[in-house]
């Protein structure tokens, strides 16, 4: 290791902790776009909240020879897939929003929910106090995976959650353009 410094090399410590520090910015950088997602959503469905009477026929079957059923149908349909969608939009920005309060792997030292179930500031002192330096590298770089793992997945719900949006969108436009043309 000394040969790397000597070197101008980057020392398996600098890594760590310039890969955390990469992992905690890509974890915060998912959160403002979870929101951005919930943001539009909300205009959307207080739009499709207000005008649910107007959207909703309730699948009119019964009157089937009435004029305009099948365009009822379609805006029904249309009001329900926008409901679905809504749905599916809140609950994956909630996916997003909300991280894992345990790591996955051996119990850390470096990661927030391990550390909050420590019985006091001196049991934990006392853990790290016990480890080698290389088992606090091991340590620092169980916590990129963690945050890296968290970042990950608050992204890939983000995304989940933004594609449902559009399919949110969609739906919300056939329904009140489609309800226009209803008798």
């Amino acid at each position: 290791m000394s040969s790397e410094n000597e070197q101008g090399g980057v020392s398996h410590k600098e890594f760590f902790e310039n890969a955390l520090t990469a992992a905690g910015e890509w974890t915060r950088y998912a959160d403002p776009k979870a929101l951005g997602v919930a943001v539009f959503l909300s205009f959307g469905a207080s739009d499709l909240m207000r005008h649910t009477q107007r959207l909703f026929f309730g699948f009119p079957i019964l009157d089937f020879p009435k004029e305009g059923t099948w365009l009822e149908w379609w805006v029904s349909a249309a009001f329900l897939g926008a409901c679905l969608f809504a749905a599916l939009t809140l609950l994956f920005v909630s996916l997003a929003l909300f991280p894992r309060l345990t790591p996955k792997g051996p119990d850390s030292l470096f990661y927030f929910g391990s550390v909050a179930q420590r019985k006091n500031p001196k049991e934990y002192e006392k853990q790290v106090r016990a480890k080698s330096p290389e088992e606090l590298e091991s340590q620092i770089a169980s916590q990129v995976w963690n945050v890296a793992r968290t970042a990950d997945k608050k992204h890939r719900m983000t995304r989940w959650a933004y594609s449902f949006l559009i399919a949110f969108f969609i739906c919300w436009v056939v329904a009140r353009v489609s309800s226009s043309f209803v008798p």
